[in-house]
Order: C-alpha cells, then sequence, then structure tokens
C-alpha cells in the first residue's frame, strides 16, 4: 500500500494525540491522496503526530494511531483481536448479539462490525476502509470466530449488501438480549439490522414495565415492546 507525510498547517497536534480520531482538510498544507492511503502526519513543527488513512471529503485523514508504527494486515488484526477480546471479556449472560468492532471507538475508523450469532455484519463509513476490506474481513471472521460476514455500504435508502464470507440466511437470525428473544434482518434492516446501542435500554424498559401501559411509537424490530411485554406490562401497543 503506497503512503506518504504531510503536515499539519495549524497546529491541532495536541488534540490529535489526545485521541481525536480525525484530521481536517482544512487543517494540513495541500493534500492529495486516494482514499485508503496511508498518510504520516506531522506537526508544523515536523515531529510525528500519528498515522491513519486518506479520505475523501471534509474528513482528509482518518488517524488509527500515534505512534510510529506501521500500517498493515498485521496492524487490522492487532486492532480487531483486541476488539473483540474486550467484548469478550463483558458480553453481557444470555446475549448472542454484540457489537464487535465500533470505528472510531477501537481506534479503526471507518469500520463498525456487529454480529449475530455466528453471523456478522460490516458497515463501512467512507471510502478509506473500502481500501482495507480484505485484512479487515479476515480478521474478523478468525479473531470474531464468524461462520458469515456481509458488508452494507451507502446511507439508508441506498444501501447494497454482498455476502463476503460463508452463506448468510435470507430469513431473520434469532438472537438473544439478556435472555429476551429478537429477530434481525441482516439484509434489509436499517444500519446492522439491530440498535444494539439500546441493549441497555431495552433492559430498563423491561424492569420498569410491571403493571403498566405501554405506548411504543415508531418502533422499528418491536424490541421496546417485547422487553415490555415480559416485563409484565398491561398492554403494550407498537405503532
Amino acid at each position: 500500500m503506497e503512503s506518504i507525510t504531510v503536515a499539519l498547517r495549524k497546529d491541532i497536534s495536541r488534540s490529535l494525540r489526545a485521541g481525536h480520531p480525525w484530521v481536517y482538510r482544512d487543517a494540513l498544507e495541500r493534500f492529495e491522496a486516494a482514499p485508503g492511503t496511508v498518510v504520516t502526519v506531522r506537526d508544523p513543527r515536523r515531529k510525528l503526530v500519528g498515522r491513519g488513512v486518506a479520505e475523501r471529503g471534509p474528513i482528509a485523514v482518518r488517524l488509527w494511531t500515534t505512534n510510529d508504527e506501521p500500517i498493515d494486515a498485521g496492524f487490522i488484526r492487532r486492532r480487531i483481536r483486541d476488539a473483540i477480546a474486550l467484548r469478550r471479556r463483558l458480553a453481557p449472560p444470555a446475549t448472542t448479539a454484540l457489537r464487535l468492532l465500533h470505528g472510531e471507538g477501537d481506534r479503526l475508523g471507518g469500520a463498525v462490525c456487529d454480529a449475530y450469532e455466528s453471523v456478522g455484519v460490516l458497515r463501512l463509513d467512507g471510502a478509506a476502509s473500502e481500501r482495507w476490506l480484505d485484512p479487515i474481513a479476515e480478521a474478523l471472521v478468525e479473531e470474531g470466530r464468524l461462520e458469515a460476514l456481509l458488508v452494507k455500504r451507502g446511507r439508508r435508502g441506498d444501501t447494497s449488501v454482498e455476502v463476503l464470507r460463508g452463506e448468510v440466511p435470507d430469513a431473520p437470525i434469532e438472537v438473544e438480549e439478556h435472555g429476551m428473544r429478537l429477530l434481525v434482518d441482516v439484509h434489509r434492516g436499517q444500519k446492522t439490522g439491530l440498535f444494539l446501542d439500546h441493549r441497555e435500554s431495552r433492559r430498563w424498559v423491561r424492569q420498569a414495565a410491571e403493571g403498566m401501559r405501554v405506548l411504543n411509537l415508531y418502533g422499528y424490530t418491536g424490541g421496546f415492546s417485547i422487553a415490555a411485554g415480559l416485563g409484565g406490562a398491561r398492554a403494550v401497543q407498537t405503532v
């Protein structure tokens, strides 16, 4: 993979070294690079700030590391291995739907992957991670012990789906969340199929719903309604 070195026009090195994941285009001196190109970023005094990958649009570089280390397939595998190991330590019981990789949160900006049972759903944000799709997919399947992996590209209303590894059933996948059974349509569902960031919110509803009449407006998968019903709600209506 080709690589280039750029210097900051604005000295924002402090925030970047502290963990900000993006270098905006207007913070750089003249910058031209194909998406996915490895970019070494230096401050105005030419000291190393970090290394990342070139992106299109206002974000010029997604910073993946502040260390002087190469970005290659081995780097990506280590990032994904560390991310998955953290989830395995923290995963709640009776739960088979987990976020394995959270882009900027795991210092691998541009890629998010959720696992539903043994099926992974990868979403790419921007063109940079597309250039690194093969090593990302390989690491996710092997480190995440996935039997299948599909990738979703594009935004809501204009999304394409491609199966990268294994076979992904067309029918919804049944998963557990704190023992609650949910169906996930990984092909046609929004984002990766289920809003996993609401897992603890759904658990709270289940704990608080006993004896209540619950109205779930703008329901999507119906997870909140199911949680309320299991929590002992007198009546549940989903719109």
